[in-house]
């Protein structure tokens, strides 16, 4: 599997969703949380070697800046889902596990905002029922530019609040 250096606006995405679901309690925090996942995201990246022999990326200063718009809830259950799967199968430790309680957190606030049973799987299947809805398939899965998982962008659907 392939580790990309996930742009800053998606890590808005998920600092500035922290934010709104009430995970994140100031921008302080946003800007801490939100470096702790460009680091472990960038040491994903180290760990899995980049495929095209680049030469690696030094870290970056993470600065927040606030996505223009109200995010919408499966929009960033997708960004969290992206996150998980490019960085932390790659990063063990305790850095690695900070990002994962954060994005359990983020995800748990995310789904009792709209619909709890989103986290329940199906009779039947193995992934939590927000991966089987449409507006999943339609959010994007890395985000280059954080408009894209606002609620204007996504358009109304039943999760959301906006039907």
């Amino acid at each position: 599997m392939s580790v990309s250096i996930l742009r800053f606006a998606h890590i808005d995405v998920l600092v500035a969703a922290g934010k709104q679901f009430g995970v994140l309690a100031d921008s302080g925090e946003a800007v801490e949380t939100g470096q702790l996942l460009a680091d472990v995201n960038l040491t994903a990246y180290l760990a899995a070697g980049p495929d095209d022999g680049a030469p690696a990326p030094d870290g970056r200063p993470y600065y927040f800046t606030q996505p223009h718009g109200i995010l919408d809830p499966i929009a960033v259950l997708k960004a969290a889902d992206c996150y998980s799967y490019q960085v932390l199968t790659k990063v063990p430790g305790p850095m690695a596990g900070l990002a994962v309680e954060y994005l359990r957190a983020l995800r748990l606030a995310v789904v009792t905002a709209t619909d709890s049973l989103l986290l329940e799987p199906p009779r039947g299947a193995q992934e939590p029922a927000y991966r089987l809805l449409a507006a999943y398939a339609r959010a994007p899965w890395e985000i280059t530019d954080s408009v894209q998982a606002t609620r204007a962008a996504m358009g109304p659907h039943p999760h959301d609040g906006t039907h």
